[in-house]
């Protein structure tokens, strides 16, 4: 019966041991399940979160870009305003250029004209003198004048 009795002992360690054993390999399947259940939740909480921050990134970027392309056309059109001012600026300039170009040109001519003229207006002088003085000559001459008669009678004539 002893026998019995250590057969009876030694099956129930046994049974003991596969159960404390089996019991410990659902516990560690129980644990390793948990644990890769947390660690998907995680991956996947972390990928949302990835998702989210280049979600608010492109945002921002995107936000950040049509500010600078609202501020890139602000400022074209400022320099296609202050490029057009210069333009009208500079055709203003360079018809006044012309415009003094022909009024020098004009003053040239009037000059040279002026001058002519002087020189003529000189030398019908200068003939109108000699003329003058052959006449008050011929006067003195023909009519025993003298020249202060002469002249008077010279310059009835002229008129």
């Amino acid at each position: 019966m002893l026998i019995i009795m250590f057969f009876i002992g030694l099956l129930a360690g046994a049974f003991t041991i596969f159960f404390y054993f089996k019991m410990q390999k659902e516990s560690y399947y129980k644990i390793k399940a948990e644990a890769q259940r947390l660690l998907s939740d995680a991956k996947r909480s972390a990928e949302n979160e990835k998702q989210e921050a280049l979600a608010n990134l492109k945002r921002d970027l995107y936000k950040k870009r049509s500010d600078f392309d609202l501020e890139l056309k602000k400022e074209k059109i400022e320099f296609q305003r202050i490029e057009h001012k210069l333009q009208k600026k500079e055709d203003s300039i360079e018809q006044r250029e012309t415009l003094l170009d022909d009024l020098r040109k004009e003053l040239q001519q009037k000059e040279r004209d002026l001058s002519r003229r002087l020189d003529n207006l000189t030398l019908d002088e200068s003939k109108l003198k000699k003329l003058y003085n052959d006449l008050v000559i011929k006067l003195e001459k023909v009519g025993g004048m003298s020249q202060d008669e002469a002249r008077k009678i010279l310059v009835e004539a002229l008129e």
